[in-house]
């Protein structure tokens, strides 16, 4: 019997607190919980945390059952029927509640369900158990529901979602993989397919003696299925010859079956073919009355989904037909056991993943895993580091020394075969092989047979996974999709450690950019100091002598004296004038206040040419603006200008700027001696780079955007634009 005493009860939820607190995904908060509670209230103890995800109840954590029930409807059993009515249950099965009493797993005799309020998680905490349970134990199960509930409440909003993206599919491949029975495991592929593709309909048939036979149909919404049927599924599946494919608003000519559909309002048709050891085995087709827009990424991960069920499926089909035939118990234990242990691999990868594991950690446990079921002897992880190289980042029987290697993608080689192939490669006989080059280091180790995987995640090429047998050995669609399987996952955690280092280094960029701006703005404010200095002040200082020299020679008379000095500080004055204009044209040229870009962009430009001796041809055909759009547009030729200047060596240098469609664009083209644009903008930069830099930071920070093409000896190409509508475009000009 399950009992708390009541000192227990108040450390349980004491320390059930303390252990949910500090957790960053909720998943991590409902498998603490499931943890701690079993662990405190014995071996017998079933829990489970169920969350409403659309209609259906989905679960999230469990701890004690050999197969849990991956979804529940509302009106199922004991948890649907607490979850419906938002009220705690306690059921005895020999309490005389066998009516509505629904076992969840065998054996089970007493179970407790605690609804969650609905605050922040619509779902329900379960307890299951095969002796009776005391209900002193309901009020602590509430309380530890409480505990969870206040735990998701402090996680942001996005950390308490179903995760999406390359995580939402891993974790559909570890609840696919846990499913034992082909009817929930083609249930669970409808969902996740139709979740991913957005559609209303799902329906799923098998091929049997030849035709294709519904097997399941799963409805976003109740009625989403009115007027679809099996003729339905088998016409679509010919009309797209069995292969994947997808279209919007099917038009009524192309065949009956189609004509069907536009009449019963679908908008939209996609079809999955469920291919298991190079056979079709079965077909999904999804619909939508409106027509949402499947893009081809997430097409390819219905791709995945439907490949790794497919392959699941047969698996399980075959498992039934070895069942039937099988000739001892023995036989069928040991092939239910390996198949157990490939899917709890992948699944405790797909855990360790989701909960942040370091990508270098898993790539390494899973090759080792890969190796030792498989019985292998080389399995090798490469991350493709660059388009062209890939990177050893773990392996198996190869030695640490291996580790860090790179080696070059060339025409004909084995990496660039299994990158655009698409598709798992088997190889029965290596050295037989002509479909690619296979490297001398690999030949040498004495291999007989191998798999090789393409790693991708989000419909991008992560890297290649390769695994040799020195002994020749006929690979099974089973190894392959294992292989595949590890693989995904560990190609999703590099993906998501990548995306994780863009957005360090852009911010990282990002701040380098505006301290450099603010350098900038410092050094410009020095120089002017300087100039004022060295060069106007000095001036007025002449001015001030020559004066006291011109009242001595009012004093004495001298009227000859006086008409010279006169003139002297005539000079003098001139000259201060003439450069202190120079520098206020530096820093704003007149001509961009009274007249606008047109002319003051050419003064500039005129000016540049005369200094660096190339020739010009500027055209701007542009209108007035407010005065911080117009100084962003000049100060963004100008900088333009000035690096052409002063690094190219150009002999010719175009100059244009235009109004369309509501933005200004311009360019900026010389054909000097060109540069290198990543070298130019990478982490070591050169000094010209920052204005670069700082060019395209300000044309960003104001909604514009920057393109910058250019490459050694083909001279640059700088191109902008600038919105003519923008908050930060100031005041209409008065």
């Amino acid at each position: 019997m399950i009992d708390l005493d009541t000192v227990s009860a108040d450390a349980l939820e004491r320390d059930l607190r303390r252990a949910l607190a500090g957790h960053r995904t909720a998943d991590q908060i409902y498998d603490t919980a499931c943890s701690l509670l079993r662990e405190r209230l014995g071996e017998e103890a079933l829990v489970a945390i169920y969350v409403a995800d659309g209609d259906v109840l989905t679960l999230r954590a469990q701890r004690g059952y050999l197969q849990a029930i991956n979804w529940l409807l509302p009106d199922w059993g004991c948890f649907g029927a607490a979850y419906r009515m938002g009220s705690t249950m306690h059921i005895e099965a020999n309490a005389g509640d066998q009516d509505i009493f629904i076992q969840s797993a065998e054996g089970v005799e007493a179970m407790i369900a605690v609804p969650f309020s609905g605050g922040v998680i619509r779902g329900l905490l379960g307890l299951e158990s095969p002796s009776p349970i005391r209900p002193e134990l309901v009020p602590p199960l509430e309380d530890a529901a409480a505990a969870v509930e206040e735990a998701v409440r402090q996680l942001p909003e996005e950390s308490r979602q179903i995760a999406k993206g390359p995580q939402r599919l891993s974790r559909a491949f570890v609840q696919i993989a846990s499913i034992r029975d082909p009817g929930a495991l083609v249930e669970m592929a409808a969902r996740t397919i139709g979740e991913l593709l957005e559609m209303d309909v799902v329906q799923i048939g098998e091929i049997e003696g030849g035709e294709l036979h519904q097997r399941t149909i799963w409805r976003l919404r109740a009625g989403a299925d009115v007027g679809l049927d099996v003729h339905h599924l088998r016409g679509v599946a010919s009309d797209f010859g069995g292969g994947p494919s997808f279209t919007q608003f099917p038009r009524p000519d192309v065949s009956p079956i189609t004509e069907r559909l536009r009449e019963a309002g679908i908008g939209n048709v996609a079809g999955l073919p469920l291919r298991a050891g190079g056979r079709l085995i079965g077909y999904a087709v999804c619909t939508s009355r409106e027509g949402v827009t499947i893009t081809p990424d997430r097409f390819e991960e219905a791709e995945m989904v439907a490949m790794h069920a497919a392959a699941l499926l047969e698996g399980l089909r075959a498992l039934e037909r070895a069942e039937r035939s099988a000739a001892s118990q023995r036989s069928l234990e040991l092939v239910a056991a390996a198949r157990a242990r490939r899917q709890e691999v992948v699944a405790h990868l797909g855990q360790q993943a989701l909960e942040g594991a370091a990508p270098d950690r898993l790539a390494q446990l899973g090759v080792v895993q890969l190796a030792e079921i498989l019985g292998l002897d080389h399995v090798t992880l490469f991350d493709l580091v660059e388009p062209d190289v890939l990177e050893i980042r773990a392996s198996h029987g190869r030695g640490p020394e291996a580790e860090g290697l790179r080696v070059a993608v060339t025409p004909g080689s084995a990496g660039e075969y299994v990158l655009k192939a698409g598709e798992p490669v088997v190889s029965p006989d290596v050295p037989a092989e002509t479909r690619f080059r296979m490297p001398d280091s690999v030949l040498e180790l004495g291999v007989c047979s191998a798999i090789a995987v393409r790693m991708f995640a989000g419909g991008l090429p992560m890297g290649v996974m390769t695994a040799y047998s020195v002994a020749p050995r006929d690979f099974t669609e089973d190894d392959v999709h294992f292989a595949q399987s590890i693989a995904y996952v560990i190609a999703c955690a590099f993906a998501a450690q990548r995306a994780a280092e863009a957005l360090a280094d852009s911010e990282r960029h990002r701040l380098e950019v505006v301290a450099a701006m603010l350098r900038a703005g410092d050094e410009e404010r020095s120089r002017i100091a300087t100039d004022l200095h060295d060069d106007t002040v000095q001036v007025m200082t002449a001015t001030l002598l020559t004066v006291d020299r011109l009242r001595n020679a009012i004093v004495e008379g001298d009227t000859e004296r006086m008409l010279a000095v006169s003139e002297e500080v005539r000079q003098t004055l001139t000259r201060a004038m003439e450069r202190t204009r120079l520098m206020m044209f530096d820093l704003r040229p007149p001509l961009l206040d009274a007249y606008g870009l047109e002319p003051a962009i050419r003064d500039m430009v005129h000016q540049a040419a005369e200094e660096a001796g190339f020739d010009t041809d500027v055209d701007v055909r542009v209108g007035r603006h407010p005065e911080l759009l117009e100084a962003l547009a000049y100060r963004t030729v100008r900088e333009a200008v000035i690096n052409a200047r002063r690094h190219s060596g150009a002999s010719r240098l175009e100059v244009r700027l235009e109004e369309q469609n509501g933005h200004l664009r311009g360019v900026v083209r010389d054909d000097g001696a060109g540069f290198d644009v990543a070298a130019a903008t990478g982490r070591r930069r050169q000094r010209f780079s920052l204005g670069l830099d700082a060019l395209v930071e300000r044309v960003r920070l104001a909604g514009g955007e920057v393109e910058i093409d250019s490459s050694p000896g083909e001279g640059a190409e700088i191109r902008f634009e600038l919105p003519t509508v923008s908050s930060t475009a100031g005041t209409a000009r008065r």
